[in-house]
């Protein structure tokens, strides 16, 4: 199953409740938003479901990554908190700001969410590298799940999804569709881990 979690932060970022619901009506399962979305939430289903989808606002802290994380209702869900959780998940995917992002600690370790959901067992993690406009991000991510909807492996669906925006852009219908083609709208997204089918 999945699970779908989606967070304005206070309505700073109106489109991941969009993000989140267009997904669940793509791929069902449960869809927690706003107040519904929160740690201890995620917490409880983390190591139940196959895909973990998570629409909200990330913060990348370079002096500290532990205390790196993703805004929900109640709290934040950092990168410690993850790192005690145990995931049997497929996918996991942060449609936040800078969500792939890490710090090379001791033993050149290296240190963030990413390294905390792979060693919390995750197959694979959709992440970000920089601040996302959380419009172009929805819209993404709907393509994205489309794509994993109709089968296609998680590293071509993200890979679609991307050229869409490009293709679109040399299109050139529409002024949006046209921004969207530049890099800073699809080439923060990358995948980690298990590019097969989900």
């Amino acid at each position: 199953g999945a699970a779908t979690f989606g967070h304005s932060f206070g309505g700073q970022l109106p489109n991941t409740i969009d993000e989140a619901a267009a997904i669940h009506a793509i791929f069902g399962g449960e869809l927690y938003v706003e107040e519904a979305a929160t740690p201890a939430r995620f917490r409880e289903l983390a190591s139940q479901r196959q895909v973990l989808h998570l629409a909200t606002h990330g913060n990348f802290r370079p002096d500290n990554p532990l205390f790196s994380g993703l805004a929900l209702a109640d709290g934040w869900l950092t990168t410690l908190d993850i790192f005690n959780l145990r995931l049997n998940a497929s996918l996991v995917t942060l449609s936040a700001c800078q969500t792939g992002r890490s710090t090379v600690g001791g033993g050149d370790e290296l240190l963030g969410l990413m390294r905390a959901l792979l060693y919390a067992g995750a197959a694979s993690l959709v992440l970000t590298l920089w601040t996302v406009e959380d419009r172009s991000t929805a819209s993404l991510m709907q393509r994205f799940y489309q794509g994993l909807a109709q089968g296609q492996r998680k590293g071509s669906a993200l890979r679609q999804a991307q050229l869409a925006f490009i293709q679109a852009g040399r299109a050139g219908s529409e002024a949006q569709n046209r921004a969207y083609a530049h890099p800073y709208f699809w080439a923060p997204f990358f995948l980690v881990g298990d590019a097969g089918s989900l």
